[in-house]
């Protein structure tokens, strides 16, 4: 028999609590994340390892300062920060991607070539999206600094100061390191496994594709901003500032827009080729594009003063992707899609609204404030930032206890077999051929493995993202298809299995074999195609979650006490 007859088809269904817990997991990983950043942050600070790196390779004070600079990000992002989420992302993408959901690597993006795409032309299409990301960045800022600054304006895009003053050479050395090793390398390296690999195609696969990529673009945004937009160590200060005065930062806010339209085309692009390698493309090209066009135009000003020939790499650019939608036009189908996808959006505003919103104060908010307090050293009690801490990891836990124990399962089609091989009762949804074709399939399956094994035979066969568990009594066999194989869905089908072999006679059964109907058979195969489960917590699971959230706040209290 044909393995086609046990082809599952099901219909992409959305659901709200999905939605919720999905949020809630990437939300909890940033927390985490932030949480031991805070107190990193704060034993690096008490040992005074920040002044001492000031110094260094890294530039002057206001330029290379870990601790207020322009580039505190190079060692507290890129180097500690994205190195948690990096080995977060991974756990959760490994544990409860491919064990949960049973997804393969290719499911996360990381493949060289997909079925419609060559390595080649997932490359060619990164660096034409990193070009346009490149031409958008000075599009969108262009106007607005020329109408701030007039002239002057275009020295936002050469490493010059305001004054007309070139960078220093450290100054620049600074520069050309984070613009092309950490923003060229490092960031699409470990920012895209997380918000790619993981955070993409988690929120890809409970959301509608546009809802997706509108969410993520928001999520990488407000990570972007917290930590790069607003400088120094003051974050939550600095991101109040931002949303009370728009006016005095209206050059953050144009940035801002600009990095939400090229994030999107990010997402958008991934979600089209399915591969990790266009958005990594894409990031490399435009940070160092910016950072080699910066560079050129630092030259030009230095030489000959002149800010309109500062114009000349930007044309370029333009000349470039003009030509190349003249020759390639079809290498421009995410910009269309993407477009598309908003279009043709149809979800609510205040849900999108309310997921970002729970993102952020989960994510930043709670532990960025216990970070602002260490290091303004402000004059409370120990105890209180003690408590704040408690408070955190009571969160965290709690968080934890939830993500960690959703397992979502649901029976779907339900068929139960006599030992002949002929169908007693059945709920058939998701399975694409009918019922007496699965009964021969698994009464055929069940003789091989006898024949094979002299163990308590087959329970189950993973399908797709599915799993078909099966049950073997005196006189019939049951065939169920559940999201997954779950202990505690797995204890409820066996004792109503076991109740109707006990209580249904063998004549029943024969009866039914010639052409009678068994009601207690149509009863069982009703009750098990209810059968749902929500949360699957172990006994010490819940013990030892209880204990945490009691006695760890309660110990970090009696510390700051003491």
């Amino acid at each position: 028999m044909s393995n086609e007859s046990l082809k599952i088809v099901k219909n992409t269904e959305y659901n709200s609590l999905d939605q919720l817990i999905q949020i809630i997991e990437i939300s909890f990983v940033f927390l985490i994340t932030f949480s031991l950043i805070a107190l990193i942050d704060s034993a690096f600070n008490q040992a005074n390892l920040y002044a001492g790196i000031a110094s260094d390779y890294l530039g002057e004070r206001d330029i290379g300062s870990l601790r207020g600079g322009n580039y505190e990000e190079i060692v507290r992002i890129t180097l500690i920060f994205n190195l948690f989420l990096f080995a977060f992302s991974l756990f959760f993408g490994i544990w409860i991607r491919r064990t949960r959901d049973g997804w393969t690597w290719p499911d996360f993006g990381y493949s060289f070539r997909t079925d419609k795409y060559s390595f080649g032309q997932l490359m060619s299409r990164g660096v034409l999206l990193g070009l346009i990301a490149v031409l958008l960045y000075f599009i969108i800022l262009m106007p607005i600094s020329f109408y701030l600054n007039g002239d002057k304006g275009f020295l936002l895009f050469a490493y010059s100061y305001a004054d007309g003053n070139i960078y220093s050479a450290q100054a620049l050395n600074s520069e050309y390191y984070f613009g092309i090793v950490e923003m060229g390398f490092i960031w699409p390296a470990s920012a895209g496994f997380f918000f790619f690999a993981y955070v993409y195609t988690s929120i890809n696969n409970k959301f509608p594709t546009g809802v997706a990529n509108i969410l993520a673009t928001f999520f990488y945004l407000f990570y972007l901003v917290f930590f790069f937009v607003i400088q120094g160590g003051a974050k939550i200060e600095g991101l109040i500032k931002l949303v009370t005065n728009p006016r005095e930062y209206i050059v953050a806010w144009v940035t801002i827009f600009s990095l939400l339209v090229i994030l999107y085309i990010n997402f958008a692009s991934f979600a089209e080729t399915k591969s990790i390698v266009v958005p990594f493309v894409m990031n490399f090209v435009f940070n160092v594009g910016i950072t080699l066009v910066r560079a050129v135009n630092s030259l030009i000003f230095f030489d000959t003063g002149n800010t309109v020939k500062m114009l000349i790499l930007p044309l370029i650019v333009l000349f470039i992707v003009i030509i190349w939608y003249i020759k390639r036009r079809e290498d421009f189908s995410t910009i269309k899609i993407g477009i598309n996808h908003l279009r043709s959006m149809n979800y609510s505003v205040f849900k999108l609204i309310g997921f970002f919103v729970l993102f952020m104060l989960l994510s930043f908010l709670v532990p960025g404030i216990i970070n602002e307090l260490l290091f303004k050293k402000v004059s409370l009690d120990y105890w209180v930032i003690t408590a704040l801490f408690a408070i955190d990891f009571l969160v965290i836990i709690s968080i934890s206890v939830v993500v960690l124990t959703y397992e979502p399962t649901d029976v779907h089609d339900v068929l139960l077999i006599s030992n002949d091989g002929l169908p007693i009762g059945s709920h058939i949804e998701l399975f694409e051929t009918d019922d007496v074709l699965i009964s021969g399939f698994f009464t055929a399956l069940a003789s091989v493995d006898q024949e094979l094994s002299s163990d308590s035979g087959l329970k189950s066969i993973k399908r797709g993202n599915m799993e078909i568990l099966i049950e073997d009594g005196v006189n019939t066999r049951l065939i169920v298809l559940a999201d997954r194989d779950q202990k505690d869905i797995r204890n409820q089908i066996q004792y109503l299995f076991r109740k109707f072999e006990v209580e249904t006679s063998v004549g029943e059964i024969e009866a039914v074999n010639h052409g009678k109907v068994s009601p207690s058979a149509n009863k069982l195969v009703e009750d098990i195609g209810k059968l749902s489960n929500t949360f699957s917590i172990p006994d010490q699971t819940k013990w030892i979650a209880t204990l945490s959230i009691v006695l760890g706040p309660l110990m970090l209290i009696l510390i700051g006490l003491i």
